[in-house]
């Protein structure tokens, strides 16, 4: 009896044993925090590669080296790694330059981030000032005109192909263009093409320049008044 209630007692402390090893082998334990500039590198015994965060989320978890998490914690801290990952490339991006928010977005999910983070960020951006569709597209037709004058139909489809939607590049043009006369315009858009076409005959010319004043977006108005200036002068 004594020898089966001593066995009884070894098997129990075995079992003991093993659910305590067991128990510490789930543990989730942070390995490591590796600081890099303004990153800060955390390495996590369940995750294949490091979180990469802030000081300011480092704080907000009290995150140490050697404490255990649960998984809710890190299915959490992941998140916010991601979001301040997802921060970092748009800032990144636009100290390069200016973007558009529909650019940006494209740009961020092409480094695979979620649509509704990446969207959340950009608005996050605009808020705050950072990202301006109407300033950038308004910096760009200023640019534009000046070195390559071109009309209203030729700069909101320049405005379109980089990013800008078709309501504010309209809005954009009509304002940017009451600063300038159109006739001015379409002139110093001919100036720079004329040498091109002065070895031609009179009529194809005309053609010429009536064409290309066209696809500069200019109005019938200002193409005519300019090629009687500089033509048939």
């Amino acid at each position: 009896m004594m020898f089966f209630s001593s066995t009884v007692s070894r098997i129990i402390l075995y079992l003991t044993n093993e659910k305590e090893i067991f128990a510490v082998a789930d543990q989730i334990k942070l390995e490591k925090i590796t600081r890099r500039g303004a990153k800060v590198l955390v390495e996590i015994s369940s995750l294949d590669e490091p979180l990469q965060i802030n000081e300011e989320l480092l704080y907000r978890f009290q995150l140490v080296e050697g404490i255990v998490l649960t998984a809710s914690q890190v299915e959490q801290l992941s998140v916010e790694a991601k979001r301040f990952e997802c921060r970092q490339e748009a800032t990144r991006l636009l100290s390069i330059r200016q973007h558009a928010c529909r650019e940006l977005m494209f740009k961020l999910r092409k480094k695979d981030f979620d649509h509704v983070l990446a969207d959340n960020i950009i608005k996050e951006f605009v808020q705050q000032g950072i990202l301006d569709d109407t300033q950038y597209a308004y910096n760009l037709a200023q640019q534009l005109i000046k070195r390559r004058p071109c009309g209203r139909s030729y700069l909101i489809a320049y405005l379109q192909k980089k990013h800008i939607d078709r309501a504010t590049s309209e809005e954009v043009v009509e304002a940017t263009l009451a600063e300038f006369d159109e006739i001015e315009l379409a002139r110093a858009a001919l100036k720079q093409r004329l040498r091109e076409f002065e070895h031609f005959e009179l009529e194809v010319m005309h053609r010429k320049s009536y064409n290309y004043l066209a696809r500069r977006g200019f109005s019938y108005q200002a193409i005519k008044t300019a090629v009687d200036e500089l033509i048939d002068r």
